[in-house]
């Protein structure tokens, strides 16, 4: 535990006196604010933190400012949720959707902010401007695009109660390229359910495959994620398609949708690999997918730590992965899966190959894979570190008005006449 989450003497004081007097310990209410639940590594986690956070007495409320999103049947039947007004994503702010948050805010008695993407983060640093509960801030990925939305981004960050960074790589960004101080930063690892996602004995690949219209026989090299450049899945397909020239029972299928979908469709039409290379679109359910992979492929050109690299990991899949982000810190080379250069093609085909052919390495990969997930990325773990977080951003944030409601409790129950300051009792 990082020392600034334990608790300070005169918090612990306050709310021992709030003890005194009967005030039973209050249920704590996070609201998770996003743009949307559409199917997404971050959006996948806003959920899975929703689930975990019951055993410890947190209420999760999320609020889309956009739109609901195809994910959102997974959240707990009985979690409220909040929708704003569908405006295009390039406007800035709408100020029907910030009097919305405010007043979710408080009519529910929220006790602390959850911002997870940029767009959330200038709606959650207003509300929390005008409502005073504390802000925290999730950067789940280092930042792209023009310097003018980092200048941006930056002021908001400093808004911020408190920053969780998915990775050390995202952590050692914030503090050097956007000058975050180091103490306002806490690194908590995605965490997964890796009760939910588990191998399965290889007898039951075939029947999966087979529901999913998957070949039944050879090799498939999968990924999941968002059809995006950042992705980079044209170097990817590029470099299947040497593997194709020399293998006659490999095949790629490609779990997700977005921008560049077309494109890579395209790509896939003009290498000639329309047998081969399967684009499956977005999918909500993404385990049996999983299922039928023989091994894991990211070729990301930036990453912070993609929680479907966690749930590959949590399948017992040998991944392949590149050098960038928390990628590295998830894989470790000839260990459960090998890391190659990022943008480099050779390299990426050299790996495939090497999957491919070496059973006996997969096999000792499959192991440490699953063992490296259920060690070191639990949800549990992570929902108990946010947790502290909320704590400790209302440790901050709300000592005094504790010890205002502590006074008033205290007034209530002294004789007449009684002066009441703000630390012992004194007679007038």
């Amino acid at each position: 535990m990082q020392p600034w989450l334990v608790p300070t003497h005169r918090a612990q004081s306050a709310l021992a006196g709030m003890a005194e007097f009967g005030v039973p310990a209050m249920q704590l209410k996070a609201l998770q604010i996003v743009f949307s639940l559409d199917v997404g590594g971050l959006e996948r986690f806003v959920i899975n933190l929703a689930h975990a956070f019951r055993p410890y007495k947190i209420e999760p409320f999320v609020f889309c400012l956009s739109h609901e999103g195809d994910l959102i049947r997974q959240l707990p039947a009985d979690m409220t949720t909040y929708i704003g007004n569908h405006r295009p994503e390039s406007k800035i702010l709408d100020w029907q959707t910030l009097r919305q948050i405010v007043r979710c805010i408080r009519d529910k008695a929220i006790d602390v902010i959850h911002a997870h993407s940029p767009k959330a983060y200038v709606y959650g640093a207003l509300a929390s401007l005008i409502t005073g509960r504390p802000l925290i801030i999730s950067v789940h990925s280092p930042a792209h695009g023009p310097r003018r939305r980092k200048i941006f981004e930056d002021i908001l960050l400093g808004r911020a109660h408190q920053i969780v960074s998915v990775s050390s790589d995202v952590t050692r960004k914030l503090c050097i390229e956007r000058h975050v101080p180091r103490r306002k930063i806490s690194t908590i690892k995605n965490g997964i359910d890796t009760e939910t996602f588990h191998p399965i004995e290889p007898e039951e690949k075939a029947s999966i495959r087979r529901t999913l219209g998957l070949p039944l026989d050879g090799f498939i090299f999968g990924t999941v994620g968002r059809v995006v450049p950042v992705k980079n899945y044209p170097l990817l397909v590029t470099a299947f398609s040497r593997l194709v020239s020399i293998t006659d029972d490999t095949y790629l299928v490609i779990v997700g949708d977005g921008e560049q979908a077309e494109e890579l469709a395209n790509l896939v039409r003009q290498l000639k690999l329309s047998e081969r290379v399967v684009l499956a679109g977005a999918q909500t359910n993404t385990l049996p997918w999983y299922h039928a992979f023989d091994s894991f492929v990211l070729s990301s050109m930036s990453e912070g730590t993609p929680l479907a690299l966690l749930e590959a990991g949590a399948c017992a899949l040998p991944c392949v992965v590149t050098n960038v982000g928390g990628n590295i810190e998830v894989v470790k080379h000839h260990v459960n899966g090998l890391v190659v250069d990022s943008g480099n093609v050779e390299s990426m085909y050299g790996a495939l190959n090497q999957i491919y052919k070496e059973s006996a390495l997969t096999a000792q990969m499959r192991r440490e894979a699953r063992l490296n997930i259920q060690n070191n990325y639990s949800l549990t773990a992570s929902a108990r570190e946010h947790l502290r977080i909320y704590q400790h951003c209302l440790g901050v944030t709300g000592l005094t008005n504790c010890r205002r409601g502590l006074r008033a409790l205290r007034a209530a129950h002294a004789p007449h006449g009684t002066r009441i300051s703000s630390g012992d009792v004194s007679v007038e």
